[in-house]
């Protein structure tokens, strides 16, 4: 477990410094401390990556499998009708101005279209607009957990903004472990010994960033169970949803369940590859109505931000309503078929093992670092990055150490060379 500190030495001496300054009547400036909700936010990411600090060799291309921005490589681009759509909404001059703090009435009826069920359908009041998918979990996390009191329980491993937020807000982070050789489905048992009457929420990530799993229908229903079991509300990220390959299924927490309160949250970055038009929200699935307080909670905590661009917000309704079937079948076939491209060129990498992933955009590998004389999976990396200029993000990033993530985004000719590359890397290793 990744433990954060909740006060920074050098800040706190800041502190003293300026009070005694202060006390003494001096006129002598000393150096302002951060806030302590400031030195409480680390990101881990950020912290590991400076670990690798290499320079790839010159005469070799960079190939980041490391970012899960799917534009990079220009492959993947917005559905093509949302472009004219844009150009007309700005021409009007309609949307420059300010609109509800949850987002515009037409952008949260379409989401609350989309992503109600038909027995629990949602409303506009239901849905809260947020600056991208990352803006979404604050909200989330700030309306349910309360500081220094709760704990919330988090997947191992896990995107790691979840810890980073919920550190910074003085929240107990406890971890429930993934199990690798089964999908990455949750170990239930486990998440369950880690709850109290102190857990403000459990998360679950579906499908799954860094691991790439869609987690089986009855495997929802039994993490379903469990929160009904315990009374404790569940948070779900479902940035991903919809985004499975052949022969698995997305099921959306809300659609099994029949008590549990749940808040989704999604966005539109990764299925149609937009991340920096940073439009995400929150949807509250409220049960027998355990959530009045927490959906005027959202809403209160929105007037903060007050919603995401106007321009970006309508271009929501066209994209999830008059997007055609093709766009989603096109853009899930091309991932797989990079997926099992990037799965075949590493098969005779001595000690790595490729765990297929089921959905998303991305994979994880297991790396021996005894067959590859490495001390852990970051100076694989680093390594590799030195040696073959190819990035990949290290385990430890996402709380599993000696395994690498990477992304199956690049073009398929980029893809090839990076498995050729990490190849070779791995068999000069053994040699």
């Amino acid at each position: 477990q990744v433990v954060f500190g909740f006060a920074h030495p050098g800040a706190m001496r800041a502190v003293r410094s300026r009070a005694v300054a202060r006390r003494r009547g001096l006129s002598t400036w000393s150096k302002v401390a951060p806030a302590q909700v400031a030195v409480r936010t680390l990101n881990p990411i950020r912290r590991i990556v400076d670990r690798m600090s290499a320079k790839p060799p010159e005469g070799k291309a960079l190939i980041p499998l490391s970012l899960g921005d799917p534009t990079v490589y220009g492959n993947f681009k917005v559905p093509d009708h949302v472009l004219p759509v844009m150009d007309r909404e700005l021409a009007s001059y309609k949307i420059n101005g300010y609109g509800h703090s949850c987002g515009t009435d037409e952008a949260r009826e379409s989401v609350a279209r989309r992503f109600g069920t038909a027995k629990h359908p949602l409303t506009k009041d239901d849905v809260i607009l947020a600056s991208g998918c990352s803006q979404a979990l604050d909200l989330v996390f700030k309306v349910i957990a309360e500081p220094f009191v709760h704990n919330v329980v988090l997947p191992r491993p896990g995107f790691s903004i979840y810890a980073t937020i919920l550190h910074a807000m003085g929240v107990e982070c406890r971890f429930y472990d993934l199990i690798p050789h089964k999908g990455w489905v949750c170990d239930v048992s486990h998440m369950e010994s880690l709850c109290d009457d102190k857990t403000a929420a459990i998360l679950i990530n579906n499908p799954s960033n860094p691991c790439g799993s869609v987690f089986p229908r009855q495997h929802v229903v039994d993490i379903v169970s469990l929160c009904s079991k315990k009374r404790i509300p569940l948070i779900s990220d479902e940035i991903y949803a919809d985004m499975a390959f052949r022969g698995h299924e997305f099921v959306s927490a809300a659609e099994v369940s029949e008590d549990v309160p749940i808040l989704i949250v999604g966005g539109l970055a990764k299925q149609y590859m937009v991340p920096g038009w940073r439009i995400g929200w929150v949807c509250v699935h409220d049960r027998n109505d355990v959530f009045s307080d927490v959906r005027s909670g959202l809403h209160d905590l929105s007037t903060l931000t007050i919603h995401p661009a106007t321009p970006m917000q309508a271009l929501v309704k066209p994209l999830l309503e008059d997007t055609p079937a093709s766009y989603y079948s096109q853009v899930m076939d091309q991932l797989e078929v990079n997926m099992n491209v990037f799965k075949s060129g590493i098969a005779e990498a001595p000690g790595l093992t490729f765990l297929t992933p089921q959905g998303a955009m991305y994979g994880m590998i297991e790396v021996d670092p005894a067959v590859l004389g490495v001390e852990d999976e970051v100076e694989f990396a680093k390594e590799l990055l030195k040696e073959e200029a190819v990035f990949v993000l290290p385990g430890s990033c996402f709380q599993i150490p000696n395994f690498v993530r990477i992304v199956v985004t690049p073009p398929r000719e980029v893809l090839e060379d990076a498995a050729q590359r990490i190849t070779a890397f791995c068999k000069r290793r053994v040699a």
